[in-house]
């Protein structure tokens, strides 16, 4: 059936790499291995970092007017689509497109990934939060990806109760979609003034949203390394200057401040601590934060122990990660965590902070091991134990194999969102629109 798919924060062909561009392509791909055609709907990104109201205002009137554009063109054609899959849902990137099309259309609305966090009800993004509990409630089904997720999503799905909730920032009279006001103009400061312009909280047609989980996957067949891994480690060697038998670290993720920042920072520190150990870091990944994460490791730079590699392709970043022994990660506050998974893929075990869903990807004691978040001198010696026994970083490798391969492929995704779209879709009956 014809798809339509939306992602908010970050649209799956965005130029610029991150882990939600990664998930939102492999979600294309996974809807796609089941014989679906999905079309993007949008690339209207409404991701507001800041909390700027005026911001919020603007792309919630944008994404109004992007939603009437496409219902022109498929109120009454063939080609309208027969379900709309939202990914990556959250207060600082609401849907203000999805739901307001799914109800006209009465079309299966599915969203993956979704945050409901209730302490924002009265936040800066407090408008994107109430957004996002109205698409929640028009949802068919609700697809867990991180485990963090799911205690808010169970309270909301679960009847709506919000104990923090005051009534006059969630309106008990929002209403359908055709006496929604048909502008965000001339709209006062106080925050009780904010316009029902969500669509409504009724359950859709079919019983309402059901929360389904959906382990972090990706697809094993492309994430492969091509050649000689041995003259590939040789030639690797030779780049950065050290022996071929100084265990090589992985460490790949964008450089972007924030966690990002101070993960490389922690990774550092820890890193300092284990001068006796051989080892050389290579570390793949660019962004606007790369001058402040060399700095961190300027110690060790100076050292002759890290390397910067810079932003590479998929293929040459696998052959990379591939000739390595061990990938290394602080993942402070990581969702879930992509390249520990393609890593693991690759036979490369991992050492990494137990953070938010990264308990979802790694394994701890099979294919690789997890220390408590932000601690520093657990990573180095967790790092340091896994160098010091080679034997056991190899019998990690291919059990890091064997569980992604078990339990993140694209096949087992496939097949779990095909049910599910086809459920929803059964429950909502046939399409009647003008």
């Amino acid at each position: 059936m014809r798809i339509a798919f939306y992602a908010p924060l970050k649209a799956p062909d965005h130029p610029t790499p991150s882990g939600d561009r990664l998930i939102a392509g492999l979600l294309v791909r996974a809807l796609e291995r089941a014989g679906h055609e999905v079309a993007l709907a949008s690339r209207l990104r409404t991701f507001d970092g800041a909390g700027d109201r005026a911001r919020q205002r603007r792309l919630a009137r944008i994404g109004r007017a992007e939603a009437q554009r496409l219902l022109d063109g498929w109120l009454g054609s063939p080609r309208a689509p027969r379900c709309w899959f939202t990914y990556h849902l959250y207060h600082k990137a609401p849907d203000w497109i999805g739901p307001r099309v799914s109800a006209r259309l009465r079309i299966p609305y599915l969203v993956a990934e979704a945050s409901y966090a209730p302490k924002q009800a009265r936040g800066a993004w407090r408008h994107g939060h109430r957004a996002v509990a109205a698409a929640l409630a028009r949802a068919g089904r609700v697809i867990a990806l991180n485990p963090d997720d799911v205690p808010g999503l169970e309270r909301l799905l679960g009847g709506f109760e919000d104990p923090a909730r005051d009534p006059r920032d969630f309106p008990d009279d929002v209403s359908g979609l055709d006496r929604l006001p048909g502008g965000l103009e001339g709209l006062a400061d106080d925050p009780c003034d904010f316009p029902d312009d969500v669509p409504d909280l009724e359950r859709p047609p079919g019983g309402g949203a059901r929360l389904c989980r959906l382990a972090p996957f990706i697809d094993i067949e492309t994430c492969v390394s091509r050649g000689d891994r041995s003259r590939r480690r040789a030639r690797i060697a030779r780049l950065v200057s050290t022996g071929p038998e100084v265990p090589l670290l992985a460490c790949v993720a964008m450089m972007r401040g924030g966690r990002k920042a101070e993960s490389f920072r922690l990774l550092a520190r820890a890193l300092e601590r284990i001068p006796h150990v051989p080892w050389h870091l290579l570390v793949v990944g660019d962004g606007p934060a790369r001058r402040e994460v060399e700095a961190s490791f300027a110690e060790l730079g100076a050292a002759g122990r890290v390397t910067f590699l810079g932003l590479r392709p998929p293929p040459a970043l696998w052959g990379i990660v591939s000739v390595c022994d061990l990938f290394v990660w602080p993942a402070l506050g990581e969702p879930i965590g992509m390249a520990m998974l393609e890593a693991q893929a690759l036979g490369i075990p991992v050492v990494a902070g137990d953070a938010r869903g990264v308990g979802e990807v790694v394994v701890h004691g099979a294919g690789g091991w997890l220390v408590p978040e932000g601690d520093a001198a657990a990573f180095a010696g967790a790092v340091e134990k896994a160098l010091i026994d080679p034997a056991a970083l190899a019998a990690a490798g291919v059990a890091a194999r064997a569980q992604v391969r078990a339990r993140h492929g694209l096949a087992a995704a496939s097949r779990n969102l095909d049910r599910w779209i086809r459920e929803a879709v059964e429950e909502i009956g046939p399409i009647d629109v003008e």
